[in-house]
């Protein structure tokens, strides 16, 4: 639409607006009131003010015409374009009433505007400056190529924004400027003085207003293209006459980058060839094309034997369609990933676990051309981890291995107690029966087999770590021909033993049962190495270490020692693996054939004993392991309850006496055995019931034999609230447990004296006379 279109547009509305009807008077009836003259006064007076309206927008139509036709004259002048541009945006804001405005151009190139001319900001910018052509309402604008109008930014739906009161009214308008087709620029507009918002007329006037300057500023362009032209000619011209020099620095310049790029690859190759982790590239087909020295190292093979080489050369089948499989997962979704613990069989055929990491390697163009990682060896790692699940392992065994000893100690309990009734009978029916009798025989036969269950019994006890080691003086010898006799009855007929035994043997200081342990468990060590067959060697002697002796044995103190050595002619050992023999759970048998326990406890019996183990072995060629046991300085005696059970002697007595146990079978044979010499005795089921009784007939009781384990208030307790009532009561504690430091701690605490069960009857009878006949501060004789 033209100017002068527009011009007689407008003139038409004005037209229009005026040409108004006359009011037609109609006659009054006579009867009618005067309200119909109010109304038509009224209506008079409605339409002068719509008169006067439509006057005041003809007025303002005039004035827009007006001010367009100055503009129009303005194109005769010589302007610059940034003249015409402050013109356009001073009668944009003239003819909307506008406080506010800015004009930018569009730089698509750079994708930004160009702020050309803005006023009513509050800092208005001394220069142009440009704002990014991001998504927003100019944006839209641009790209519809159609003016927006808002008549309230809080509420339109296009922008939901809240208003900034500094820059007053919440409506503005933006209008695009073309050239023939394309956006150019955008006119904003914000904010009228009226507070008015904008409306369709305002967008039509500035549509008019911007319709021509899109040509002139199109213009202005290329008038300016064509300068910047001629100023690249002439640039160019001078380029020219430097482009000699030009080159020679280029030249120069070259063969500098071409030494930086040179350290450049040799720092990076410095970087490669320092880390620990391997370094390596491969084609598509996972040939090595690059690796670093750490690799070289990790693999055992030298660099120029890697390159060219296949994953599928040195790993497995399966790890190399596992490291295919990555390669290809890498491919298809161009990201990195990992492959974690897979094995690689090294040059010198030994096995490493390694974990890979690798990424797409692409050319100059963009194309895949193969791959490239790092490769970490985690051997160590995992060795670790398995030793720590071993470890877990054990602990697991160890822990059913506590329970197992819990439940024997409880087993061995039960079962002292039943043997017991066993052994009392037995030596009542001895003290009836002559001496010539075949029934004393029978019984004497009874009474040493109640004593052999009771060394497994304490065996088990040991077990259980319900007691400790019972240290006496020992014959080796002796010791060795039993375990002999037990081993002869027990082992294959295919195993021959020998013995060599040194006579006028040292005695040691030892636990008798444990020994038995110690030659059992190699003499069982050895039957596992001779599958089929060969020879057991026990021998002893006397041996002394001295200054020359001692540097093979540098941990052994000079001195005297009995040597004892077992060997086998069976399969041997390793080194590797004799350097494991003795921790506990280390086993070479299958699983479930073997728990690793036997070598460990021989070396805890051995240590407990202030001994001395080694073993010496070679595959193939047997093994023999030696065990020195010190000699005590002085002579031991002999056990002072052995003693007292193969004296002849047996005390009688007319006292009181107070049998306190659980087990009422060990109550009866205890009443019997004491009745029978002349004792009266009183019997308690429990501590409780044993308190009670003597509260009742303390002034009777003389003695108190007391067992240690029973439910309820055991021993330990017991003891304490007898010497509430009495401290001077005479307690004899019973147990079938040996001397452990709880029975001890219960003696210091007040007991006069302790004997094991089951009860022998000489050691009971001659344990009790001696109690009695102490004095309050008498020492107690074992």
């Amino acid at each position: 639409m033209t100017l002068s279109e527009n011009t007689n547009s407008l003139d038409a509305a004005v037209f229009s607006s005026r040409a108004l009807r006359p009011v037609a008077k109609q006659p009054l009836k006579p009867n009618e009131s005067d309200d119909p003259i109010r109304k038509m006064t009224l209506t008079i007076q409605q339409l002068e003010k719509k008169l006067e309206k439509v006057t005041a927008q003809l007025d303002r139509k005039a004035f827009e015409l007006n001010e367009i036709k100055a503009f129009v004259e303005t194109f005769k002048n010589d302007l610059s374009m940034q003249e015409l541009i402050d013109l356009v945006l001073q009668k944009a804001l003239t003819l909307t009433g506008a406080r506010i405005g800015s004009l930018c151009l569009v730089e698509k190139e750079e994708n930004r505007l160009l702020v050309a001319a803005s006023h009513g900001f509050e800092k208005e910018p001394k220069d142009h400056f440009y704002i990014d052509m991001e998504p927003s309402l100019i944006h839209t604008v641009i790209t519809d190529k159609k003016p927006l109008v808002v008549a309230n930014i809080e509420t339109d739906p296009r922008t939901h924004r809240t208003n900034d009161p500094r820059y007053g009214s919440p409506s503005f308008a933006i209008v695009p400027i073309f050239d023939k087709t394309n956006v150019v620029g955008v006119l904003n507009l914000s904010s009228k003085e009226s507070g008015e918002p904008f409306t369709c007329h305002d967008e039509k006037i500035l549509s008019i207003l911007v319709s021509r300057i899109g040509y002139a500023l199109e213009t202005f362009r290329l008038h300016s293209t064509v300068k910047d032209c001629q100023k690249d000619i002439q640039k160019g011209k001078r380029l020219l006459d430097n482009t000699c020099v030009e080159l020679k620095k280029k030249t120069i310049e070259h063969d500098l980058t071409l030494q930086a790029l040179r350290k450049r690859e040799e720092k990076y190759r410095a970087i490669l060839e320092s880390i620990e982790e391997g370094y390596f590239e491969v084609d598509l087909a996972g040939n090595l094309t690059f690796t670093n020295d750490a690799l070289c190292r990790i693999t055992g093979y030298g660099r120029e034997d890697l390159l060219g080489m296949n994953s599928q050369r040195y790993t497995t089948p399966e790890t190399a369609r596992k490291i295919d499989q990555l390669f290809n997962t890498i491919y298809q979704t161009q990201r990195p990933a990992r492959l974690e613990r897979y094995e690689i069989i090294k040059n010198n055929g030994e096995q490493a676990v390694l974990e890979l990491s690798a990424s797409l390697m692409k050319n100059e163009d963009g194309r895949p051309v193969g791959f490239r990682g790092v490769v970490r060896d985690v051997t160590q790692r995992v060795m670790a981890d398995a030793e720590k699940k071993k470890l877990e392992e054990q602990l697991r065994q160890a822990q059913k291995m506590e329970a197992i000893g819990t439940l024997a100690g409880g087993i061995a309990h039960d079962f002292n107690n039943a043997l017991q009734g066993i052994s009392g009978y037995t030596q009542l029916l001895l003290m009836k029966a002559n001496g010539n009798d075949t029934t004393r025989k029978y019984l004497e036969a009874i009474e040493r087999s109640v004593g052999r269950a009771g060394d497994l019994i304490r065996q088990l006890m040991i077990f259980s770590r319900k007691v400790e080691s019972m240290l006496g003086p020992v014959d080796l010898n002796h010791e060795v021909q039993n375990a002999v006799r037990l081993l002869e009855r027990t082992l294959s007929k295919n195993i021959e033993i020998e013995r060599y035994l040194e006579k006028d043997l040292c005695k040691i200081q030892a636990d008798s049962i444990q020994l038995e342990q110690i030659l059992i468990n190699l003499a069982i060590n050895a039957r596992d190495a001779m599958p089929e067959g060969g020879k057991l060697i026990f021998s002893t002697r006397n041996f002394t270490i001295d200054a020359d002796t001692r540097k093979g044995c540098p941990e052994m103190k000079p001195g005297d020692y009995v040597l004892l050595s077992v060997s086998d002619t069976g399969s041997g050992m390793s080194e590797k693996v004799r350097q494991h023999i003795f921790e506990p759970f280390f086993t070479t048998k299958e699983k479930g054939k073997g728990t690793g326990l036997g070598l460990a406890m021989v070396y805890g019996i051995v240590k407990n004993h202030g001994a001395h183990i080694s073993c010496y072995s070679h595959a193939g060629q047997g093994t023999t392991f030696k065990i020195y046991f010190p000699v005590p300085e002085t002579p031991v005696h002999a056990d002072a309850a052995k003693e007292i059970r193969e004296s002849g002697m047996v005390f009688r007595g007319s006292e009181t006496i107070l049998l306190v146990d659980d087990e009422p079978i060990i109550l009866d044979i205890g009443d019997e055995i004491l009745g029978q010499y002349g004792y009266k005795v009183l019997k308690a089921g429990g501590g409780e019931e044993a308190v009670q009784l003597y509260k009742n007939h303390k002034n009777r009781i003389d003695l108190v034999i007391l067992d240690y384990n029973m439910p309820g208030i055991d021993g330990g307790r017991c003891l304490q609230e007898l010497l509430k009532i009495n401290p001077a009561v005479k307690v004899l504690m019973a147990s079938g447990y040996a001397l452990n430091d709880q029975i001890r701690a219960t003696l210091s605490a007040g007991a006069a004296g302790f004997i094991g069960k089951p009860y022998q009857l000489k050691e009971i009878l001659q344990q009790v006379r001696s109690v009695l006949d102490q004095n309050r501060f008498g020492a107690y004789a074992n």
